[in-house]
């Protein structure tokens, strides 16, 4: 009788975890913060839906929302259920979730390496996430989306590669669902993932192999599991949100005239009193409105200085810098 050899990436993911699990002690203390907990928007969100409240009060008890994408608000709402809203043992809970998630994308990462560049490469990759240290912080220290929507948007990358030789149907249904989820973790995914699909089909059209009945159907089955969401917050709002709907803050923060960082937080309902008065008094929807209005209107009005900052934020998502002074 064979003995079952371990897979590959087993001790990449087992050491992983480790290592996120051992962090967790030394920073876990932070999250229990009463000002952290106030204004953890992901977190106020599942707390709301544990409470039975609905999805809703983000940023403060204004009610219904559609500020964030629901996937992970739902996760931490599960969480708080079972372990309670913001305790101790729910917050290690979640980050050790989150530790998981982080760990495990060692998988993808390594099957994506071996398929593209061979086995010795897929080692180097698998265990240089397992210790990353972007990796081992973002699994062990945020409680957010970040760690699930990497999984996913890896997953979905090496299922695409594996897409360009399958013309089983019931592959490219899969891989449209599991896309539709990511893009309810975090919308950003939507900017990769339909270039992604479109290369894909690319490649099977120089392969004269069928790709427009599997790219169809791979579209319609990510917008059926997008659309209840977007119906959803047309029921509610009466206008159409793709997902999440803080782009007018975000493009406020963002342009002001502020220079010394990419943003500026101290316009954030989070850090200004002024800003927190203002939502809570209009509603989530009218402030986006209305800080929507202010950014467009600031940029118009200095198009050349919106065009350096454009730049200047390209460089840094790139790098990490943003300037020489301390």
């Amino acid at each position: 009788m064979k003995s079952r050899r371990l897979a590959p990436y087993a001790p990449m993911v087992l050491a992983g975890l480790v290592a996120r699990w051992a962090v967790i002690p030394f920073v876990y203390r932070d999250w229990l913060d009463p000002f952290v907990l106030e204004h953890w928007a992901f977190g106020r969100v599942g707390r709301s839906i544990a409470q039975g409240h609905g999805f809703g009060n983000p940023l403060a008890n204004t009610g219904l929302s559609a500020l964030l994408p629901p996937v992970y608000p739902y996760v931490l709402a599960g969480i708080f259920k079972v372990f309670g809203i913001y305790t101790t043992t729910s917050i290690i809970a979640a980050l050790a979730l989150n530790s998981v998630i982080s760990a495990l994308t060692c998988i993808p990462i390594f099957y994506v390496a071996k398929k593209c560049f061979g086995g010795r490469a897929a080692k180097f990759a698998g265990w240089g996430w397992a210790f990353f240290p972007y990796g081992v912080y973002y699994g062990a220290d945020w409680a957010w989306s970040t760690c699930l929507v990497a999984l996913l948007l890896c997953w979905l990358f090496l299922i695409l590669i594996e897409l360009e030789d399958s013309g089983n149907l019931l592959h490219w249904l899969a891989f449209g669902v599991l896309g539709g989820v990511a893009a309810l973790t975090e919308p950003v995914v939507l900017s990769v993932l339909p270039l992604l699909g479109l290369w894909t089909c690319y490649q099977r059209l120089r392969k004269r192999r069928s790709w427009l009945a599997p790219g169809i159907i791979a579209g319609l089955a990510a917008l059926a599991v997008i659309a209840p969401w977007i119906a959803r917050d047309y029921a509610i709002f009466h206008r159409f949100i793709p997902i999440r709907g803080g782009y007018g803050m975000e493009l406020y923060i963002g342009n002001n005239g502020y220079t010394a960082s990419w943003v500026n937080r101290s316009l954030h309902p989070n850090h200004s009193a002024g800003e927190q008065a203002e939502y809570e008094r209009v509603g989530e929807i009218a402030y986006m409105e209305h800080k929507r209005e202010q950014a467009e209107a600031y940029i118009h009005a200095h198009r050349g200085w919106y065009a350096w900052m454009v730049f200047r934020r390209a460089v840094y998502v790139w790098t990490g810098y943003w300037s020489f002074a301390r």
